[in-house]
């Protein structure tokens, strides 16, 4: 008994001493690793600009440039996040369907583009569900495609497409232990 309230004291302690997960970050300039905690002003960070971080992960930024976009892919490439996306991909397809009654706030789904991209969709799905580690920028790709409203599931004149936006996800999110 008085390990265990020792034991959650000293975790008490080292949690008000702002002491958090360690991360590996690369350095930019110089080829090598160094480890650095994050702290919670740097977790607070990754979690109040999460939205920004997602778009400068997905455009190719290196996870490993600052604790808060190294902690956002942390979050990002975790199974329980990666199956939440994939569930959201599911109900985009049971909306466009007309299977699943749209929300009355929001922007609505492109039903037509949709439809149309099914395949590449339940590809997408398929790849976020399956098991290893997978990149966290083409997670942050899939993400950033589910909330941009201005983005091609939602409106179909965009630059880029949905079946190429989805197709440029599926190449994103190549497992890392897969061959080159």
């Amino acid at each position: 008994m008085t390990s265990n309230i020792a034991s959650m004291v000293t975790r008490r302690r080292a949690r008000q001493a702002g002491e958090g997960a360690l991360v590996l970050l690369l350095h930019p300039q110089a080829p090598h690793l160094r480890a650095r905690r994050v702290g919670y002003l740097n977790r607070a960070t990754a979690r109040i600009r999460a939205a920004h971080l997602d778009r400068q992960l997905a455009a190719g930024a290196c996870p490993d440039g600052t604790p808060a976009l190294a902690w956002r892919a942390r979050v990002l490439v975790r199974p329980a996040a990666r199956a939440q996306l994939a569930r959201s991909l599911e109900r985009v397809v049971a909306r466009a369907a007309g299977e699943v009654p749209a929300p009355r706030l929001g922007v609505p789904l492109d039903r037509r583009a949709v439809a149309e991209a099914a395949g590449e969709v339940h590809a997408l799905v398929d790849r976020l569900c399956s098991p290893g580690p997978v990149p966290a920028g083409g997670v942050a790709r899939v993400r950033v495609l589910l909330s941009d409203g201005g983005g091609p599931l939602y409106h179909r004149h965009v630059d880029t497409g949905l079946v190429d936006a989805l197709r440029a996800a599926l190449d994103r999110l190549c497992p890392l232990d897969a061959p080159s």
